[in-house]
């Protein structure tokens, strides 16, 4: 059974995460500037360790004015975006999060082993549009 957790911990799943419970805080994976940043693709480790976290939510916030943000997050409208996220497994402890810009994919890789650095957000710029984007510890 652990070979089908790990292979639905792989797949982002759409729903609406409305009652669901933060289990810790919400991580930076990547920020970009729309339109400047060079580069779409980046990989974080995030560390959940002993968090009681059974799905980590995947969205993005992208500030496109100072009225106005577009959002994916759950607490926000369940848009055509919908609420993304990802099972743990039971016996994860840490997940690895990536974009590809060349074949336009998401990967998602669970480890047993927590790994000590955390994630690093990419710095954006002070001033135009932003696009981060973040996960966030679940217990669905």
């Amino acid at each position: 059974m652990p070979q089908a957790e790990h292979a639905l911990g792989s797949q982002i799943i759409t729903a609406s995460l409305t009652d669901t419970t933060s289990a810790g805080p919400a991580r930076t994976l990547i920020e970009y500037d729309l339109g400047t940043t060079p580069e779409a693709d980046f990989s974080q480790t995030l560390s959940l360790g002993d968090s009681p976290a059974n799905a980590v939510h995947l969205y993005f916030e992208a500030s496109l004015s100072p009225a106005v943000t577009l959002s994916s997050h759950r607490a926000a409208e369940f848009t055509r975006w919908g609420h993304s996220y990802i099972v743990r497994p039971s016996n994860a402890s840490a997940v690895t999060i990536g974009y590809r810009h060349a074949d336009r994919r998401f990967a998602c890789r669970w480890n047993s082993t927590t790994p000590s650095d955390e994630p690093q957000a990419v710095p954006g710029a002070a001033v135009g549009t932003h696009d981060a984007r973040t996960a966030e510890p679940l217990t669905v």
